[in-house]
């Protein structure tokens, strides 16, 4: 009985290797149905640290995703520009 089997689901993140401040970089989303029935309602979202901007620039949310089937969702992350060439402190 596929309807009593727990979903069984994956999320990947790929694109964010290196990040220079103030220069635009593409992340992407995948989310996976590992499961036997569809997942309804998916909403893919990232967040980052305090300062940082994150946009999505594809579909965020699916109605569904059939078994043995993917989705993605690419962003534009932003890192903060650097105020300082090197921070100092005391």
């Amino acid at each position: 009985m596929p309807f009593l089997t727990p979903p069984s689901t994956t999320i990947s993140l790929t694109g964010l290797t290196a990040l220079t401040g103030g220069q635009p970089a593409t992340a992407t989303v995948t989310f996976t149905d590992n499961g036997a029935e569809p997942v309804r309602d998916v909403q893919l979202s990232l967040s980052a640290p305090a300062g940082w901007t994150v946009t999505a620039t594809s579909a965020a949310s699916f109605s569904s995703v059939g078994a043995g089937q993917s989705v993605q969702t690419t962003f534009q992350v932003v890192a903060p520009a650097p105020t300082t060439l090197f921070k100092s402190d005391t």
